[in-house]
């Protein structure tokens, strides 16, 4: 039910930003980001299944950074409205990562030392064009992240703190 809930809310964002003008693209935006926040909700539970699958099952980018109605504003609305899709898409992405690093620490226990033990295929950080940052702190701590684009700020910046909680 999670997955097709899930699916139902990426599918109506990418079909809204679709619409005749802008407005119908930031409001798929916007969706997308409710979307993602329940993802993010979901994995804090124990024992939840992993979207992995369903993840990547959604269109990379969800949001074209060539959308015909940007070019009718102003240039420093272009770039704000580029960013927004850059974020919307990123997030999907940082996601896809999380379930995939989750779906790791489920079969073994523990955090990888470096995305590469995952093997794969995880696509790039549509920002910055290489693999997202991660750190392992400790076997059952780790840190994903995308640094500030440029021209953002600090909310434009990604960062998810992994924590393995084990049964004592």
């Amino acid at each position: 039910m999670c997955v097709r809930t899930l699916g139902t809310g990426f599918a109506l964002a990418r079909h809204l930003s679709a619409g005749p003008n802008v407005q119908h693209l930031l409001i798929g935006v916007a969706v997308s980001l409710l979307a993602c926040g329940q993802v993010e909700l979901y994995v804090q539970h124990r024992g939840v299944p992993s979207l992995e699958a369903a993840l990547r099952m959604i269109p990379s980018p969800l949001f074209e950074e060539r959308h015909s109605e940007i070019y009718g504003q102003d240039p420093k609305s272009q770039d704000e409205i580029r960013l927004l899709l850059k974020r919307a898409n990123r997030h999907i992405l940082a996601l896809q990562y999380v379930e995939t690093l989750r779906s790791y620490a489920t079969r073994t226990g523990w955090w990888p030392e470096t995305l590469d033990e995952l093997k794969a295929g995880l696509p790039a950080d549509p920002v910055t064009g290489k693999p997202f940052t991660y750190r392992r702190l400790a076997e059952t701590q780790a840190i994903l992240e995308g640094p500030v684009p440029e021209g953002g700020n600090a909310k434009d910046g990604i960062q998810y703190e992994l924590i393995i909680v084990r049964d004592s």
